[in-house]
């Protein structure tokens, strides 16, 4: 059963057509924020806001462009205490609908990866909020560190030795190599 999206803003592909394109303003509520939070394991996402534009595009495609900012607050990886950061992103996104683009010839699609992702375009609505969200879970920062936090020191690699009561194994073996 799918679930709904936390952060959903819909427009349907005719106010696009009809309108030559779209400029949408979005900010997310205190309660979509504490839900993305959760669903992007955050402490606290303290606001959600982006700039979004919808144009239609050649090749049977409609091409999205924004702008995206948030605060986020996240835990150290060292010591788990909160470090609070100002995410921005820009993206473009591509949206291409099968059924419209068969009968077009592979020329007339125009893709270009480096510059813009491309997505299947499936029904008669994109969904923005959805996007954004995704956009900004890709914008965060996979290790954030606290400022001076530093890993337990131990061995040359940085790693921490761990204490345990059970013998090595390999001391074992070096003191059976050293008897004989």
């Amino acid at each position: 059963m799918p679930t709904k999206p936390e952060f959903s803003r819909l427009v349907r592909l005719e106010e696009i057509a009809a309108s030559g394109g779209l400029t949408e303003e979005l900010r997310a509520s205190a309660e979509e924020c504490a839900r993305l939070a959760a669903r992007f394991g955050l402490l606290k996402l303290e606001h959600l806001q982006a700039e979004v534009t919808l144009r239609m595009a050649a090749g049977a495609a409609v091409l999205v462009t924004g702008r995206l900012e948030a605060q986020v607050t996240q835990a150290c990886v060292v010591t788990l205490e909160p470090v609070a950061s100002k995410v921005v992103s820009q993206f473009a996104v591509r949206y291409i609908s099968s059924g419209l683009a068969e009968g077009l010839p592979e020329d007339e699609l125009d893709l270009d990866f480096t510059e813009e992702d491309v997505e299947p375009l499936a029904g008669d609505t994109i969904d923005i909020g959805e996007m954004v969200a995704q956009y900004l879970a890709l914008a965060l920062d996979p290790y954030p560190r606290k400022t001076g936090a530093e890993y337990a020191a131990g061995r040359e690699d940085g790693a921490a030795e761990v204490e345990s009561k059970e013998p090595n194994p390999f001391a074992i073996l070096k003191n059976l190599k050293e008897r004989g």
